[in-house]
């Protein structure tokens, strides 16, 4: 089942940061990156695989920064973070 879960404010560097660390530190490998601005929304996407599966992270204003992907890998991420940040 694919999930989405919201992390953090969209501006928040640290949990940015952290987030790209645990998907190093889970294998997830970088396939791509887009930028859109649609009104007054910026959205900053970045796509990875892990275990062959797809992932996103998006930034988006007035959302926040998000991951979605397969149940089990976004509770890994989601948890590691909340580890990294204590949120």
């Amino acid at each position: 089942m694919i999930v989405t879960a919201i992390l953090a404010s969209e501006h928040d560097l640290e949990a940015a940061n952290a987030l790209l660390r645990v998907l190093r530190e889970v294998g997830a490998q970088e396939v791509a990156r887009d930028y859109a601005v649609v009104g007054s929304q910026e959205i900053n996407t970045l796509r990875f695989t892990l275990d062959g599966l797809p992932l996103s992270v998006e930034a988006e204003t007035y959302v926040g920064l998000s991951v979605t992907g397969q149940a089990k890998a976004v509770e890994t991420i989601t948890s590691r973070l909340q580890d990294i940040i204590g949120r």
